[in-house]
């Protein structure tokens, strides 16, 4: 009978004891092949010469009495010749009376000579074999059909969807309580019995099948106990639930797959009772599962129907701000010479007094998810932010809601602030007449700012001309040049606490400019010292010199681009990937100062005799100094132990700069279009590259510590 686990059945003492012996007993073959034992005498009756030969086999199939001597007693009878049989060669059962009598009669017509025989007088009795256990299986279920149909199995627990339908095999769709096969168990068959009386049993071998989930047994009946897929896998008839379940625990989807017939209808129940068998509950497509329930499906063509879904977690939106006008700034057009149009810029946005400018709407709550079972996916709730009213703007609400400008002006925004800024306008340049203009507002200069006068502007500041040699153009905003930025001592400073803090110009000419986000220029840069905490760009326009960067230092800390670097008769350019301005001007002084605090530091420890700061060493110094210069001593270790201090203390502070300098320069890179001359310097970090030969169209970086470079 087919059980639920497998078992080894034991074996007794009236098995057959081998496989071998088992196959020659089917067979009939095993009487063939008997081995007789024993040529000893052994003396039975009343005289002393009576006696017998019997050979007998080990398995006790046979006896045979080969002589036989009544040592003249006439007066034996065959019982006592079977009585002896059975006391002396234990030989009970299969005995040939009549084969026995026989020889007896022989033996008396001869009383006292010995007679000599090959007589078989008892045979064992062959057990009869039992028939096998089988299955008679229901219409066209038969093992091979669904050993194939295990792969639907399998299939079902592949992610994703996709993969498990590119099952190929066909398979049997089944319902509850479905019957599946008849089994018909195997029998005992009929016992043997040896010479020696023994019993030996030859029973039919069980169906080597076990069943698996949702198939049961009741009186040789195999029944299905779910609707699925049914299937032979390693030995195990089992039911897939035809429902394929995502990793992420969000879809369960009911999968058709090719079958070997039409497929039954389940009821809504059956659909259900799998749903729940399965802990499903969540998001049941309760339409899906009607429209299931109400339509056979073809046994050729494989569908999937959705029948539970997950909802995922909503998050929660972010504090947000609607403006009423175009808060994002551009860059400026650059003209084929090179030159910058304002008009593309936007950064000059025109607002009326008591204009609303913008109107913010509060972060909101997640809302929760749930899994089809019914597990809780946790919602992040939005951000909370906090806009500002900057110069010049009213707010409304707590926290503010609404925003509105007190004055005309140009509005800015600068992250969480708004600002409207009143335009300074000046229809020519900046110079005598005007003087050095020092204001809050945003400038706007219809000309140029002169040799040797300042511009310093909370907002940002627009130059329609140049800026000329000696000047000084310093914004809290941005600073948009037309033409360009001329001459030594010329300074030019986009601070972004306003804006980006981003500088736009024709050209740079001998001079230092500085910006926090990113520098622009539409031709060339020549001899100048330039920073800036973002990209520089130097664009081609403006003739043969467009593109390149020649003489000076050019640092940008997230990339350079450029047609050329250097030229053939100048040496000494120099382009860098560095930290922004703030961190490399921080961390210079720093690491200026942490160079003198170490000369101080060796200068005094070569005053008192030592290599390093020696607690005990320091203690014997100052025990064994006369009194007389016992106060000189003391105050050079209090000098010495200040300095060490204030050296802990400078070190500990150029960690994180250090740190975040590296960070910059992991991913940043140069890129030269055209060509890098030699004498040019590529520095990124503290990695140097001194440039011996052309290096055209190439992309520069730091890789393991050093400056590498690649082709574009």
């Amino acid at each position: 009978m087919i059980q639920r686990k497998k078992r080894a059945r034991g074996r007794n003492k009236r098995d057959a004891t081998s496989l071998d012996e088992r196959y020659l007993e089917r067979s009939g073959e095993l009487e063939g092949k008997v081995e007789l034992h024993s040529d000893e005498r052994v003396n039975f009756g009343k005289m002393p010469n009576t006696w017998m030969v019997v050979q007998t086999d080990a398995r006790g199939q046979q006896a045979t009495l080969t002589r036989l001597s009544l040592g003249g007693d006439t007066s034996l009878k065959t019982s006592d010749v079977m009585e002896a049989l059975g006391e002396h060669y234990n030989i009970q059962q299969g005995l040939d009376e009549e084969g026995i009598s026989s020889l007896l009669e022989r033996a008396l017509a001869k009383p006292d000579t010995i007679l000599n025989s090959n007589q078989v007088i008892a045979r064992a009795k062959t057990a009869v074999p039992g028939d096998d256990g089988r299955i008679e299986w229901e219409g066209k279920l038969n093992e091979e059909r669904l050993t194939e149909a295990f792969q639907i199995h399998a299939a079902l627990k592949l992610q994703p969807l996709e993969a498990a339908m590119k099952c190929d095999a066909r398979g049997f769709l089944v319902l509850p309580d479905q019957i599946l096969a008849h089994v018909h168990p195997e029998t005992e068959g009929e016992a043997g019995c040896n010479i020696f009386g023994e019993e030996s049993l030859i029973p039919g071998r069980p169906m080597p099948l076990e069943l698996g989930e949702n198939v049961r047994i009741e009186d040789d009946t195999i029944i299905a106990g779910a609707f699925g897929y049914l299937g032979i896998g390693k030995g195990v008839l089992s039911i897939a639930p035809p429902m394929w379940i995502a990793e992420d625990s969000m879809r369960a989807v009911y999968c058709h797959m090719a079958l070997f017939e039409k497929p039954p209808m389940p009821t809504e129940d059956v659909v259900r009772s799998i749903l729940t068998e399965s802990k499903v509950t969540y998001g049941i497509n309760n339409r899906a599962i009607e429209k299931l329930c109400s339509k056979q499906l073809s046994p050729k063509r494989k569908r999937v129907l959705t029948l539970a879904r997950g909802g995922p977690p909503m998050n929660g939106e972010d504090t947000r701000i609607e403006y009423t006008f175009d808060p994002e700034q551009r860059a400026g057009k650059i003209m084929p010479d090179g030159s910058i149009d304002f008009r593309h810029r936007n950064l000059v946005i025109g607002v009326q007094e008591d204009q609303l400018l913008a109107t913010v709407h509060p972060a909101t709550e997640g809302i929760a998810g749930y899994t089809i079972f019914n597990e809780e996916l946790a919602a992040t709730d939005g951000e909370e932010k906090v806009y500002t009213a900057g110069e010049n703007v009213r707010a409304e609400g707590d926290p503010p809601a609404k925003f509105f400008a007190t004055v005309e002006g140009n509005a800015h925004v600068a992250g969480e602030v708004i600002h409207v800024k009143p335009v300074y306008v000046i229809n020519g340049d900046v110079d005598y007449e005007t003087g050095n203009i020092d204001t809050t507002t945003d400038v706007q200069i219809a000309g140029n700012v002169r040799a040797g006068f300042t511009v310093e502007s909370g907002g940002s500041i627009m130059v329609s001309g140049s800026v000329e040699s000696g000047a000084t153009v310093v914004a809290e905003g941005d600073v948009i040049v037309s033409q360009g930025i001329v001459g030594e001592h010329t300074d030019v400073i986009a601070r972004g606490l306003l804006s980006m803090g981003t500088i736009q110009c024709k050209f740079i000419q001998t001079a230092g400019v500085l910006a926090r986000e990113a520098i622009e220029v539409g031709s060339y840069v020549f001899n100048a010292q330039v920073r800036c905490g973002g990209e520089v760009n130097v664009h081609s326009g403006g003739g043969e010199r467009g593109g390149s960067i020649v003489g000076g230092e050019v640092f940008a800390a997230r990339s350079i681009q450029a047609k050329n670097v250097g030229s053939s008769t100048t040496a000494g350019t120099v382009v860098g990937i560095n930290s922004d301005p703030v961190t490399a001007i921080k961390l210079a002084k720093l690491r200026k100062e942490q160079r003198e605090l170490d000369r101080t530091i060796e200068r005094q420890l070569r005053t008192l005799g030592l290599d390093a700061i020696d607690n005990d060493r320091i203690k014997t110094i100052q025990y064994n100094t006369p009194k007389a210069r016992r106060a000189h001593i003391a105050e050079l270790i209090a000098k010495l132990y200040e300095a060490k201090e204030v050296y802990d203390k400078v070190q500990a502070d150029i960690k994180p700069l250090a740190e975040k300098n590296a960070e910059v320069e992991e991913g940043a890179n140069i890129e030269i279009a055209g060509t890098i001359y030699p004498g040019a310097e590529v520095h990124v970090g503290q990695s140097v590259l001194m440039v011996n030969k052309d290096i055209n169209r190439s992309r520069f970086f730091q890789e393991d510590d050093a400056v590498t470079h690649q082709s574009l």
